[in-house]
């Protein structure tokens, strides 16, 4: 079938499964692109980081406007039509690595128009913040408005950035008398805010390393660097979850005392699904009548058990060594609920082609098309 026919069938309304043989990533990322440019949102799924790597970079090659690599410093990541949520490996997650999830959550929030996603297939496992959690936790900043520095370095405090001398990573802050420095998810480069009195007179982008200026800024957004919100209203909230939970069987008493020390401390390791009742999973982010592009349909239960598993020792080993319980049934998705969600949705798997092993007679065949020269 040809490259033509495939997306004629894949634009379809009706939810159906296309299984694609004898290609690569070349054609996952050109079949992407083109999805997108006759209006359809699509997810694009990797098996891997390194994966993940691969497809951004042929995205990117493909359609250079739309890059996914060394944006401009200005460019905020819910500008951009691809979208990017990292892998999470269990336990693995980091500062960095969730300040790079925030900022992709609230891109899928201010979606307009169609949409690309790229992610790991983990990531359809871990329960995230409610999908409201945007409404009441973001700061619009601008210059000229009235804004005290304290109660900026207080709210970012709150929502999980660190206090550092120099900050060079997302969720770093740091403060030098009436200038801020703070490096926001979402983008690219650390922003500047100079303070007069309570009036933030001025906001530019910087380098962390040279510290010099690199481009003004009107206004920006602050977000949330971690999930686990220790709000007053919300700690109540999460307080009565426990209870509940112990009340149902689901947790022991000392457990809650344990979750209490935690949220104490920062909520650093806390889970979403073990700190909100109504946390959400990733399908309840992701743009709707979206077209999956997928591993193998083999690969994609074994890897999402494999990954559960994963996820499933590292609570245990956490609850032995710091005395914290957090149930699997509340920090994931079950594989069962994940693979039922995807059965809704259109598919295209990408069989993995082996040597020695015949293509499946039921796939399409799309073989790679070598390319000469960057205008083709």
């Amino acid at each position: 079938m040809s490259h033509a026919s495939v997306v004629a069938r894949l634009l379809a309304k009706a939810p159906q499964t296309v299984s694609i043989t004898r290609s690569g990533p070349g054609t996952l990322a050109k079949l992407a692109l083109e999805l997108i440019g006759k209006g359809r949102n699509v997810v694009v799924v990797a098996r891997s980081s390194d994966e993940l790597k691969e497809f951004r970079s042929l995205l990117t090659l493909f359609n250079p406007e739309r890059s996914l690599c060394d944006p401009a410093p200005g460019r905020v990541c819910w500008s951009q039509n691809f979208i990017t949520i990292p892998q999470h490996p269990a336990g693995l997650g980091g500062k960095s690595g969730w300040a790079d999830r925030m900022a992709a959550l609230y891109a899928l929030q201010q979606r307009r128009s169609a949409q690309g996603v790229l992610l790991t297939l983990d990531n359809f496992l871990l329960r995230l913040p409610p999908v409201d959690i945007f409404s009441t936790h973001e700061l619009g900043l601008r210059k000229t408005m009235d804004m005290a520095p304290e109660l900026v370095l207080d709210q970012a405090v709150d929502w999980g950035y660190t206090r550092v001398p120099m900050v060079s990573v997302p969720g770093d802050i740091a403060v030098r008398g009436d200038i801020l420095d703070i490096f926001c998810p979402g983008y690219a480069k650390p922003l500047r805010l100079e303070f007069f009195g309570d009036t933030l007179d001025d906001i530019r982008h910087f380098d962390p390393v040279s510290q010099r200026s690199i481009e003004d800024v009107t206004e920006m957004r602050m977000l949330p660097v971690s999930p686990v919100i220790v709000s007053k209203a919300l700690r109540r909230s999460a307080e009565d979850y426990w209870r509940s939970e112990a009340k149902a069987g689901r947790l022991e008493p000392g457990d809650i005392a344990g979750l209490m020390r935690t949220a104490d401390a920062g909520g650093q390791g806390l889970f979403s699904g073990m700190f909100y009742p109504d946390a959400s999973c990733l399908e309840d982010w992701l743009p709707p009548e979206s077209i999956f592009l997928l591993p193998g349909e083999r690969e994609v239960p074994l890897a999402l058990e494999e990954a559960e598993t994963s996820w499933s020792d590292f609570l245990q080993t956490e609850l032995e060594i710091k005395g914290v319980r957090q149930p699997r049934s509340r920090v994931l998705c079950s594989v069962s609920q994940v693979s039922e969600f995807l059965s809704r949705q259109t598919r295209v798997f990408f069989e993995e082609l082996r040597i020695g092993v015949p293509a499946d007679d039921d796939g399409l065949t799309l073989q790679e098309k070598p390319f000469r020269t960057c205008q083709e």
